[in-house]
């Protein structure tokens, strides 16, 4: 279900499709991509003659969201440097126990994700998305995200 999302308006003098805000849990750009992908299975079905019209040539979706907002370079670096703090305080309470092996271990992948991202702008789910077969020699190779949704 595409459900309610931005405020959309009219194309074509048709009617709108929706209003009000996004259902919990769904952006705008995840109801606008919803939008398009039921437009397109439709066109086809127009094209290959399974339906007669396309109910959806007379409304408009959702907005597409705009660009991501960019973090100020100095919250970057604070947040870089918190993740070397956690690594140098794991470094400092090792005793040899496997539980500081696994504390020092998880700074050391935070401190890694966050200067990966930091350094190359990688999202979320990219970032998530990394597996070991992305790594050819010095070469990471990070493929932009696609929602599941």
């Amino acid at each position: 279900m595409i459900g309610p999302s931005a405020k959309a308006s009219t194309a074509r003098g048709g009617t709108p499709l929706h209003g009000g805000d996004c259902p919990q849990g769904m952006t705008t750009g995840t109801a606008s991509g919803r939008f398009q992908v039921l437009a397109s299975a439709l066109a086809w079905a127009h094209l290959e003659p399974i339906i007669d019209h396309v109910p959806l040539w007379s409304m408009r979706g959702p907005p597409r969201s705009g660009t991501r907002p960019r973090v100020p370079a100095g919250e970057i670096g604070v947040l870089v440097e918190t993740s070397e703090t956690l690594v140098g305080e794991a470094e400092t309470s090792i005793d040899g126990s496997p539980s500081s092996l696994k504390t020092l271990h998880r700074a050391e992948q935070v401190h890694l994700v966050t200067l990966l991202a930091a350094a190359s702008g990688t999202r979320r789910g990219e970032l998530g998305a990394l597996q070991f077969s992305d790594l050819d020699g010095r070469i990471l190779t990070i493929e932009p995200a696609v929602s599941g949704e």
